[in-house]
């Protein structure tokens, strides 16, 4: 890493959202739990000692095995509204698992839906997770994708702050 990497950054509470190109491990700073989107390669890092070390959680379209991930973030710093995933789900698969980890606390009785692009809640429903808490919410399922759609995650309420990593867990069989 030649150490120049662009930054952006937005503060939620103790930890921060930082946008920008490369990897961030030894170069960029941050509050321990922060996470760092890269603008160049669709991987999300979280920051593992408050300092330079990060963790590489996943990457848009990661495979492992016969399953494969999406992972996307939505915030709550611009208010109510839908967030996509870069990565479009094919017509035929199935998602085994949605995992929403809230690290920022959503304020203004903020809610979560995930689906696609027809149904808001086809994976994950405002019932299932109380963002108003630090926490991750798993729900294992296996349910069919109807057709090329990204991943849609709906953020109702009225938030000003708060921050979620959406993971989608998917295939086209059912190891």
């Amino acid at each position: 890493m030649n150490g120049k990497i662009y930054v952006e950054r937005v503060r939620f509470g103790d930890v921060e959202l930082v946008s920008g190109t490369g990897d961030p491990s030894g170069v960029v700073e941050a509050p321990l739990g922060s996470l760092f989107a890269r603008n160049d390669a669709a991987i999300v890092y979280q920051n593992t000692d408050g300092a330079t070390t990060w963790l590489a959680l996943a990457g848009s379209g990661l495979t492992t095995g016969l399953r494969r991930t999406v992972q996307f973030v939505v915030s709550g710093a611009g208010g109510a509204g839908s967030f996509d995933s870069v990565t479009s789900l094919a017509a035929g698969n199935q998602v085994f698992s949605i995992d929403v980890q809230v690290t920022v606390p959503f304020d203004g009785g903020a809610f979560l839906n995930v689906g696609d692009t027809s149904v808001a809640n086809r994976i994950f429903d405002q019932a299932q997770a109380d963002l108003s808490s630090a926490d991750t919410f798993s729900v294992d399922q296996v349910t069919a994708w109807p057709g090329a759609s990204v991943v849609r995650a709906t953020l109702g309420g009225t938030p000003t702050t708060g921050l979620a990593v959406i993971t989608v867990t998917y295939g086209n069989v059912d190891p």
